[in-house]
């Protein structure tokens, strides 16, 4: 019998992200342990080769209504935009791959408000860093919010069975 775990590849993982079904405890976790190991260099590169589109971008979320589908979609947008505007393709072809799982994650995360006021904060921090031109700060502030969303995801888990 093969061990998909020892001789899979992405497609395995968008596999595994699309038959929520089968997602074994720690999925999620470890997902967001991968986005925090990503998410700081894709943002800073998008800092680096598109600061213009990033201020952009990130502008109207300093108003988003304070409501778990605003942030689950935004948040998802932010990070996909990100990893395009980072310049390397691979970041968002890995992103690509768990856009169901991550939308359907995102609601319960962002049903926490605290979760919601944290990422507020990350979107206010970062365009604060963007029209500094400071992209090892929003590098900095990126690894930070991504630690704590490792933290609010165990809250959202433990307070749900999904």
């Amino acid at each position: 019998m093969r061990d998909y775990w020892q001789e899979g590849n992405l497609t395995i993982l968008g596999a595994i992200a699309r038959y929520q079904k089968i997602i074994y405890p720690s999925f999620v976790k470890d997902l967001l342990q991968i986005r925090l190991l990503m998410a700081p260099a894709y943002t800073r590169q998008a800092f680096q080769n598109a600061l213009p589109e990033v201020i952009e971008f990130l502008g109207p979320l300093q108003n988003l209504p304070n409501e778990m589908e605003a942030y689950a979609g935004n948040d998802m947008e932010l990070h996909l935009r990100f990893t395009k505007l980072s310049g390397n393709p691979i970041f968002t072809l890995i992103f690509n791959g768990f856009g169901n799982l991550y939308i359907t994650m995102a609601k319960l995360y962002f049903s926490n408000p605290e979760a919601r006021a944290n990422s507020h904060s990350f979107y206010v921090r970062l365009l604060e860093a963007a029209k500094a031109n400071d992209p090892a700060r929003a590098e900095e502030i990126t690894r930070e919010i991504m630690q704590d969303s490792i933290v609010f995801w165990e809250i959202a888990e433990k307070n749900t069975a999904y």
